[in-house]
């Protein structure tokens, strides 16, 4: 109960750091705004243009709403944080905290963008969704099958950032964490644009990627998109992928704490 009771309080604490700059988030607040619904009056545009797309405006408009609520909510700076503790050296300190590294970042993300999704995204989804409509699941079967896709994908999510920032234990300064997540991620993930709409050869690319079962699975579930006999395979997919990430990221967890011994002694 104690373990439980801290990494709550983490989670509490991460939520109540962001409070404490209400100005700025007034202003993220608008900034999402314009851009959300920027990207629904192109597709407005597009849409009503009669340009041929395998999606309606309810579709796309639910599409946007939950990709950026899903993808805020499960978005880690892991990766980024054990970069900066092994740049400055602090990384030494939680090696003895009465805590599970991996646990106390993940509670703080959460705690983090806990916040954001009630203060900034929840109001701009239902401006979005009282204006151009929003779809629910159409059974509750495809509902559950969300949840359970989702929550797979906000483990993979975590566990890819953690793995990279691992690497920082070899890189020192990784190259790879800013760079990653702003190009490679957000393509392959189909956070930009629905793969639905992505051409053949790019859409067989992201098959053999872990990316699309971050965000875009779920949701594909969530809208029909995926047919109901796909789901198992889908669910299926993302639990080999949970795994050998679980299993990469265990590998370097030794060699990094043996390396951080190596140094230290």
């Amino acid at each position: 109960m104690n373990q439980v009771a801290l990494y709550s309080l983490t989670l509490w604490y991460g939520l109540k750091s962001k409070l404490t700059y209400r100005l700025s988030s007034v202003f993220e607040l608008l900034g999402k705004f314009l851009e959300i619904f920027a990207q629904i009056l192109i597709w407005v545009a597009l849409l009503g243009s009669g340009a041929r797309f395998d999606t309606t405006l309810s579709q796309m408009v639910t599409y946007l709403i939950l990709t950026r609520v899903v993808s805020t909510l499960f978005a880690t700076q892991a990766g980024n944080e054990i970069s900066d503790k092994i740049d400055d050296g602090s990384i030494a300190n939680d090696f003895v905290r009465p805590l599970n590294f991996k646990l106390y970042l993940l509670c703080n993300d959460l705690g983090n963008n806990f916040f954001k999704v009630l203060v900034v995204f929840l109001p701009i989804g239902v401006l979005a969704g009282l204006r151009y409509g929003f779809l629910l699941p159409q059974t509750a079967a495809q509902g559950a099958a969300f949840l359970v896709s989702l929550a797979f994908g906000a483990l993979l999510t975590f566990y890819y950032s953690y793995i990279l920032g691992l690497l920082s234990f070899w890189l020192i300064k990784n190259p790879f964490l800013r760079w990653h997540f702003r190009n490679v991620e957000q393509i392959f993930s189909g956070q930009f644009f629905p793969i639905w709409l992505y051409p053949a050869w790019l859409s067989a690319i992201t098959e053999f990627l872990p990316f699309r079962y971050f965000t875009y699975e779920p949701l594909a579930i969530y809208l029909g998109k995926t047919p109901v006999s796909e789901i198992p395979r889908v669910l299926l997919i993302q639990a080999f992928w949970l795994v050998a990430l679980y299993a990469v990221e265990r590998i370097l967890w030794r060699r990094a704490c043996k390396k951080v011994l190596v140094q230290g002694g």
